[in-house]
């Protein structure tokens, strides 16, 4: 989903409720998970203005939660990535010989990324 340009948190609203219905489609939204470039306060709001500073400082969750009527949540995003890798990916199982599923109790998970204009370090 692209991320709003303008800090506009009237245009906020229009803007999450295309979007998400358009993903949701005819399906029950149940729940909305919110994973941001940090810093996050979990729960609460982005604390990003360099990266997401249109989304800054905005209570996203009681935003969304209001606007859909769904328990809504919000953390960093190497933590939801991780969560839903856990939860939906490949993780919760692993192959000992194979072909038997097995369950895994153990998941690492790793998010590296370069700041948007910063430069990367030389090979």
């Amino acid at each position: 989903m692209p991320t709003p340009r303008q800090r506009d948190p009237s245009g906020h609203t229009a803007f999450f409720k295309e979007h998400i219905a358009g993903v949701v489609g005819q399906h029950r939204l149940v729940a909305i998970g919110i994973g941001a470039s940090g810093p996050v306060d979990v729960g609460s709001s982005i604390r990003n203005p360099k990266t997401l500073g249109a989304l800054s400082d905005i209570h996203l969750p009681h935003l969304l939660g209001h606007l859909f009527g769904v328990p809504c949540l919000i953390d960093n995003d190497a933590v939801t990535a991780a969560f839903g890798e856990a939860k939906y990916g490949a993780a919760p199982f692993h192959r000992l010989d194979g072909h038997t599923r097995h369950w895994s109790r153990r998941l690492l998970s790793a998010r590296l990324a370069a700041a948007p204009g910063r430069r990367r370090a030389a090979s």
